[in-house]
């Protein structure tokens, strides 16, 4: 016989997936048929329950992740004894069976198995398989937050020189030493603030000696010195 289950992600009922398998395998075929339809990696452990109509846990099925496991452990809660069993059909107490396939511990992807039919098997068909591929796989491995870089001029960390040859440091500021031809020469006058020269008492005073114009009567007198009048008788 050949059973049917529909394999639902728990957090997306629109993510499932329909695998066949033999009732003579085991559930770590069917736990390694479950890694390959939602392309999982298969590098974690994982372990099947069965449940009652309404996904409560009932009794643990672990499954060793190993190529030649072929009998289980099952830890049935009512005796608190573990049973050995070989195969799923072992744990098919119902028509519509159901399971709760938890895969990594840490993370606790959770995946619900119900039976839903019972079928002949296809000797041309390579079991387990699987038929129907519905929704987009959660991923497994979740892109990590970097943090933010740090800003060089913010680092408080002193700067470290660098052992490169062609890295050099900043050059030192120029310094322009003073021109001596730039200096003041001797009896140099500055301009005021309204840009005439500034004038001690004495300048002034014969500014102002030379600024006098010359009355009439010098002008008169300039002009007739060096002529001579003769008498005439």
């Amino acid at each position: 016989m050949v059973y049917r289950f529909k394999v639902t992600y728990e957090e997306h009922e629109d993510v499932f997936r329909y695998i066949e398998i033999k009732s003579s395998q085991s559930f770590l075929e069917l736990h390694t048929a479950i890694q390959q339809s939602i392309g999982f990696d298969n590098s974690k452990s994982a372990t099947f329950y069965t449940s009652d109509d309404y996904w409560r846990k009932e009794d643990e099925i672990s499954v060793e992740n190993t190529s030649n496991e072929k009998i289980k452990k099952v830890k049935n809660k009512k005796t608190e004894e573990p049973k050995k069993k070989k195969n799923i059909a072992d744990h098919i107490e119902n028509p519509h069976q159901r399971f709760i396939y938890v895969f990594d511990p840490e993370k606790e992807w959770t995946f619900l198995l119900e039976l839903l039919k019972i079928i002949p098997p296809d000797n041309a068909v390579v079991y387990p398989q699987c038929v129907k591929s519905i929704g987009t796989s959660p991923k497994q491995y979740k892109p990590t937050n970097l943090p933010p870089p740090v800003d060089e001029e913010g680092d408080d960390h002193p700067k470290v020189p660098s052992s490169d040859p062609e890295e050099k440091e900043d050059p030192a500021p120029i310094v322009l030493e003073k021109n001596p031809l730039d200096s003041e020469p001797d009896g140099f006058i500055p301009l005021d603030e309204d840009g005439g020269k500034e004038l001690n008492d004495e300048d002034a005073k014969v500014s102002d000696e030379d600024s006098e114009e010359p009355s009439a009567e010098d002008e008169n007198a300039e002009s007739s010195e060096g002529f001579e009048f003769d008498d005439k008788d």
